[in-house]
């Protein structure tokens, strides 16, 4: 299966978005996200969401830039395998992604109107390359 998950493409009909799975000592696996900016929370920190991209299009650029696979994740089995044992990048299905990660699409209460600038500036986080927890 994990073969599998490494040179499959994914299909041309679905959202996918780009999670990663990293392992942590003995708690579960630390996730993040390639995401987009959708405002700041009352604090002045950014409020991010998962970022959709087109799988197909996609897989042969990421794969490129990372040394580890890139695994594409199309059912339940292989997202529990991808998240507590293979680690890593993943392309996720809509479907499976927003099942098991709900709450990172789930943060648009947290934005906040009108934010101080000196509160933003304050926070300072850095999501250059565009990836959330």
């Amino acid at each position: 299966m994990r073969k599998l998950c490494k040179s499959t493409k994914p299909s041309l009909d679905v959202a996918y978005y780009e999670f990663y799975s990293f392992k942590t000592n003995g708690e579960s696996p630390r996730v993040a996200f390639y995401s987009s900016w959708i405002g700041y929370d009352k604090f002045g920190r950014e409020v991010r969401i998962p970022r959709s991209l087109n799988g197909l299009k996609s897989i042969d650029g990421i794969r490129g830039i990372f040394e580890s696979p890139v695994y594409v994740v199309e059912s339940d089995k292989q997202l529990l395998s991808w998240l507590f044992n293979w680690h890593g990048v993943a392309l996720i299905t809509e479907e499976l992604a927003k099942d098991y990660f709900h709450s990172r699409f789930n943060r648009r209460h947290r934005v906040a109107d009108n934010v101080p600038s000196e509160l933003i500036e304050a926070c300072n986080e850095d999501y250059n390359d565009n990836v959330a927890s």
